[in-house]
């Protein structure tokens, strides 16, 4: 019993030995090479890979010189690559003025992925970045300096207040990824209508509502294409016609046509009575040129009179052919 456990010890004491062995030659290629994956090592030394991780944790410090990353345990770093690195990305965030796809520079500067996006983490948190990073840790991952978000909403700002409109293809062409939520989150305060293509406020409402009242009181007719943004659809417009048409419910009769056309029932009616003249003489004119017999109200009653008389003439001409009938019935002789 005392060999088995003194033959335990000292393999235990051997396989500690080896393993300070492993974390020294590995220390030494870390070194070297500012990083190590505890995959490579795992095919070196064929031992587990959650095995080295337990082993190497005991030795950081010690014997190995570096430390293994939170956000990817599978790598070890020195500090002097991860101080290298943060001064690269630093540099290189820090020079770009418009949305980069955080993939494209991994693979064009070859940084280490995770290490990469948990620095940018870091220095976008500290305030060393001025920045935002859009989509999280994943290949579709965006950073949005913000010097280019300034611009872009200093952009917005300006042209919806000297237009008074924002069209989504537009704020996609600067790089807003969804419009309609930008513009709520942005204008929250404001009372907008969102159309198919575009959104508009409030002044360019009034306007056409302004229009479409004057059209109603003055007995005319109004089309409102010609007072919107020429970038605004056909379907833009009718959906703003709809919402303001909503404040003239009260209002004398109306008529939309094609959609964007607002026509008063006074106007239709005023030009009906331009037509009455002309279609009198159209009327007169068919009749003289194709005359027809027009049938009275009298003429009627005689048709109807003569007609009873006639089925009156044949009902008792039809009778007497009845009687004459049955008399020479009678009187035949008896067989």
């Amino acid at each position: 019993t005392f060999r088995t456990v003194l033959s335990s010890f000292c393999a235990c004491i051997h396989f500690r030995h080896y393993l300070d062995q492993v974390a020294e030659e590995t220390n030494d290629k870390l070194q070297e090479t500012g990083q190590v994956k505890i995959s490579d090592l795992c095919k070196t030394y064929d031992l587990p890979g959650d095995f080295l991780k337990q082993a190497f944790s005991s030795r950081l410090g010690k014997i190995i010189h570096g430390e293994i990353d939170q956000d990817n345990r599978g790598v070890i770093f020195t500090e002097a690559f991860v101080t290298r690195h943060r001064a690269r990305i630093r540099g290189l965030f820090s020079a770009i003025t418009r949305p980069t796809a955080v993939i494209n520079l991994i693979t064009r500067h070859g940084f280490q992925e995770q290490l990469l996006y948990s620095v940018l983490e870091e220095l976008v948190n500290s305030g060393r970045l001025r920045g935002t990073v859009v989509g999280g840790r994943q290949d579709k991952a965006v950073f949005v300096p913000d010097i280019y978000a300034r611009t872009q909403s200093s952009w917005v700002d300006s042209f919806f207040k000297q237009n008074g409109y924002l069209e989504f293809d537009a704020l996609l062409r600067l790089g807003i990824p969804d419009p309609v939520n930008y513009i709520k989150k942005r204008y929250k305060s404001l009372q907008l209508l969102f159309l198919k293509t575009s959104c508009v406020g409030q002044e360019i409402m009034d306007q056409v509502e302004a229009s479409v009242d004057e059209a109603i009181n003055s007995g005319t007719w109004v089309d409102i294409v010609p007072l919107l943004p020429s970038s605004l659809s056909i379907e833009d417009a009718s959906m703003l016609l709809q919402q303001v048409m909503r404040s003239f419910t009260k209002q004398p009769s109306t008529l939309v046509f094609s959609d964007t056309m607002v026509v008063s029932e006074k106007f239709i009616n005023n030009c009906a009575e331009l037509f009455n003249d002309l279609m009198h003489q159209k009327a007169e004119k068919e009749m003289k040129s194709n005359p027809v017999h027009l049938i009275s109200e009298e003429d009627l009653k005689q048709s109807f009179l003569i007609e009873n008389a006639s089925s009156s003439k044949k009902d008792k001409k039809d009778e007497r052919r009845k009687k004459a009938n049955g008399r020479k019935v009678r009187s035949l002789p008896a067989g």
